[in-house]
């Protein structure tokens, strides 16, 4: 009898490279660096939080995500 069933969503179930890939665009570093990062962070179980704040040191990510949020509705408008 099966009791559970775990799926690891990302880059198992979905490839997030282009989101990832989108960010270190949007914050201005090379992609693999920022890979790079992301992978540190998992290998270490740290939040993927934390490889922002590696690379841009005191960045709101919050705010930085309501921003993309707001630009990318602007640009819906737009069209």
């Amino acid at each position: 009898m099966v009791r559970a069933l775990v799926f690891d969503v990302g880059e198992t179930l979905i490839d997030e490279t282009r989101i990832w890939s989108r960010w270190a665009d949007r914050l201005g570093v090379p992609r693999l660096t920022f890979m790079g990062v992301l992978g540190g962070m998992a290998a270490l179980d740290r939040s993927h939080r934390e490889a922002f704040e590696l690379i841009r040191p005191g960045i709101d990510l919050d705010a930085e995500i309501d921003a993309w949020r707001q630009e990318k509705a602007g640009q819906s408008a737009a069209e």
